[in-house]
């Protein structure tokens, strides 16, 4: 029972840092000012950033999971929902204790990607 908790714990953590990684970006809004006033200008483009670490409250006190996150992404102005470039860097850390006092067993993971 214990790999399968582990499992949607971690899934829901990837779930989390994915949507915070999309969902972070604020569109940049022009001043307000007439049509006359206004400049033609550059198409602005928008970034996000998403960077963190975690540590989960796993409840077996000699498990230790942590989870750390490193993302950005570059959107158009105009269409700030799809990103134009991506990339970013998802790392995960799973110790655990063994009996017998053997030394605890290390898990760890990592995952990179750019678009």
């Amino acid at each position: 029972m214990r790999p399968l908790t582990l499992k949607n714990s971690l899934r829901a953590v990837a779930l989390v840092a994915v949507v915070a990684a999309v969902a972070a970006p604020v569109a940049v809004a022009a001043p307000d000012q007439p049509d006359a006033v206004r400049t033609p200008q550059k198409p602005a483009v928008v970034t996000s950033a998403l960077k963190g670490e975690g540590r989960l409250n796993y409840p077996v006190p000699e498990d230790d999971v942590r989870i750390s996150v490193d993302a950005t992404a570059t959107y158009p102005a105009q269409n700030p929902w799809r990103p134009t470039r991506s990339k970013g860097t998802f790392r995960i850390y799973h110790s655990f204790g063994q009996p017998g006092g053997k030394p605890p067993k290390v898990y760890w993971g990592t995952s990179r990607s750019t678009a």
